[in-house]
């Protein structure tokens, strides 16, 4: 069964119950007891950014996707990175900043 939180509207006092939702539903009618949502919290291993280990693969097809799509952020991340590629990435980027805007293409 979930554990809900719960605060008295009138009296301010907070709890945590473990109930059915049916029972929830039930004791939150009469709009004197309402659910109180709390920010979750992670913990992730002392440092850690959190995140795991991208498979090789998935950058492989992140790749791909930015060979297809040159002028994206995602080609500047996964694109290819060879000093014509660079160059021409940063002439656009500079055309595009000088236009104000996007450019399509």
């Amino acid at each position: 069964m979930p554990v809900y939180d719960l605060i008295n509207t009138e009296t301010g006092d907070e709890w945590e119950q473990t109930m059915s939702y049916d029972d929830m539903k039930t004791l939150t009618n009469d709009g004197t007891v309402k659910i109180l949502y709390k920010k979750i919290n992670f913990l992730h291993a002392p440092g850690s950014d959190g995140g795991g280990k991208v498979p090789d693969h998935f950058k492989e097809v992140m790749s791909r996707v930015a060979d297809a799509n040159p002028n994206s952020a995602l080609a500047q991340e996964y694109g290819s990175k060879s000093t014509k590629d660079v160059k021409t990435r940063d002439a656009v980027d500079k055309i595009r900043k000088k236009a104000g805007g996007s450019l399509i293409g």
